[in-house]
């Protein structure tokens, strides 16, 4: 009795495992759907946006406004390289807009370590990662990542937000 009681109780236990695990994975492929959206929509509305750019100069704000939207990021900077030597902050927003114009001397810095490498570079704690030269610029960030701007299999620049 008790034994036929438990393997009842197994049984229903085991189906209620099962319908959980089904909802489980459906709950994974809608997320994993809806992020395919928002990726989709950005790529979109990038490419919509940038349609209506006639330079480079006019591309680099949009691009900045996108990944900012995209990443949910106020603060976003493109460095580009002006010399096989320098990279100069060519547009930015936020925390990162005073530095427009600036140029940093590569290979040196995370800049130079990007491009080097050309891995993208991620810290959940800008303000005491010891990667970054210039931790100030960060302070009070949580999550800085930084990525390498890639044309025709050429290194150009970086992307941070």
């Amino acid at each position: 009795m008790l034994a036929s009681m438990l393997w009842a109780m197994m049984r229903a236990f085991s189906v209620f495992a099962s319908q959980v695990a089904g909802v489980l994975e459906k709950t994974r492929l809608l997320e994993e759907t809806r992020r395919r959206a928002v990726y989709l929509e950005g790529v979109t509305a990038t490419s919509t946006a940038l349609r209506a750019a006639a330079n480079r100069a006019e591309m680099l704000p949009i691009i900045v406004e996108q990944v900012a939207r995209l990443l949910r990021s106020p603060n976003v900077g493109i460095y580009l390289l002006a010399s096989d030597t320098e990279a100069q902050m060519a547009a930015a927003r936020g925390a990162l807009a005073h530095l427009v114009g600036e140029r940093r001397t590569i290979p040196g810095g995370l800049v130079g370590g990007i491009l080097r490498s050309g891995s993208a570079f991620v810290t959940r704690d800008a303000s005491r990662d010891e990667r970054i030269a210039r931790r100030e610029l960060f302070h009070g960030l949580e999550c800085v990542t930084g990525v390498p701007l890639v044309s025709q299999d050429k290194r150009i620049g970086v992307v941070f937000a």
